[in-house]
């Protein structure tokens, strides 16, 4: 999944840096005044840049953790004393009952954690883990983009393994931006539609938003609401054509999640 992701992370540095960006940039990064941020944060994440200090586990570059039980990403709380496990956002320790999280990123340090349900729900799956050529979304005569029979825009387009994986990456690389800025509330914006109506000033603070873009630029898609895509087919009609994963559960709308609080948590080394 990794490597498939690369090239198009490379592809999004050099559109970010040329005179015109795409119309995918514009319509889900939005800021114009922004692209050099967002290409260093796409050059950081195909380099697995090292932003965090090192700690016990780490020279300070992403981790990333295939969870399957307690104790493999553990400690305790600095402030508090209390024990962090990172499992238990994957598994409620109460019930016992898994949680509907795929993945999420450690706020404030260079972990990425996979759940159980990552692999339990297909997305892990060889055929859901690349998405196949020209998966890309299209536009309505109401300048928006179809939705699905849930009535959701996009989510089967970037439902797949690899894409999950880069919204925890860019989570991990926005960190220092979201600290400049003042901003301890991650936006958690997915659907396609609902990125459009992003001000200008939140859009590239969305982690979610460089998911969308990057899953333009990989299904080459050229359809945009206006006045973003030029080739935006004006009052043509087109049908969803996403449907739902076959033998695969309904993924929860929430599948990432950033755990907040732990950049004070103190690590245990494994074994």
């Amino acid at each position: 999944m990794l490597d498939a992701l690369y090239p198009v992370l490379v592809q999004a540095v050099q559109d970010t840096q040329s005179a015109t960006t795409s119309p995918a940039y514009q319509t889900f990064l939005k800021d114009p005044e922004f692209t050099a941020t967002v290409a260093n944060i796409f050059s950081q994440a195909a380099a697995g840049a090292s932003i965090h200090p090192a700690n016990v586990l780490t020279d300070g570059a992403p981790v990333i953790y295939c969870l399957n039980r307690k104790g493999q990403l553990a400690g305790t709380r600095a402030d508090t004393g209390q024990p962090f496990d990172a499992f238990d956002a994957c598994v409620d320790p109460n019930t016992q009952q898994a949680t509907g999280l795929s993945a999420s990123q450690l706020s404030g340090t260079p972990f990425i954690t996979i759940c159980p349900y990552f692999w339990e729900s297909g997305l892990g799956a060889p055929q859901w883990a690349i998405p196949s050529p020209g998966r890309c979304l299209s536009t309505n005569s109401q300048n928006k983009f179809n939705t699905d029979r849930l009535g959701r825009a996009g989510p089967l387009m970037t439902h797949r393994g690899m894409f999950v994986l880069l919204e925890e990456i860019i989570h991990l690389y926005l960190f220092p931006e979201e600290q400049k800025r003042g901003i301890t509330t991650h936006l958690e914006v997915y659907d396609a539609n609902k990125v459009l109506d992003l001000s200008i000033q939140d859009a590239p603070m969305n982690a979610a938003s460089y998911v969308l873009y990057v899953a333009s630029l990989y299904g080459e898609c050229t359809d945009f609401p206006t006045p973003a895509g030029a080739q935006r087919r004006i009052g043509l009609e087109i049908p969803a054509v996403e449907e739902p994963l076959p033998d695969v559960p309904i993924l929860t709308d929430k599948l990432t999640d950033v755990i907040d609080g732990v950049s004070n948590v103190v690590l245990t080394p494994i074994g």
